[in-house]
């Protein structure tokens, strides 16, 4: 599968708000009812800005799901 491929099919990243919608069209389109949460894939992004994004998927998005 090319990145492309997983962009379009897979992935869901940028503000808090945009990962909401894209999980909820890929939980309509795929009927998926479960994620992988890779919050650093290529170990490339600094540790403070990790948490910082587990923190907005657990206050934002996780809530917004249910």
């Amino acid at each position: 599968m090319s990145y492309e491929d997983a962009q379009r099919d897979k992935l869901a990243y940028g503000t808090p708000e945009m990962v909401v919608d894209r999980l909820r069209e890929l939980r309509e389109v795929l009927g998926i009812s479960t994620l992988l949460a890779q919050m650093n894939c290529g170990q490339q992004i600094p540790s403070p800005r990790i948490v910082d994004s587990m923190r907005l998927f657990m206050e934002k998005v996780a809530p917004a799901l249910k």
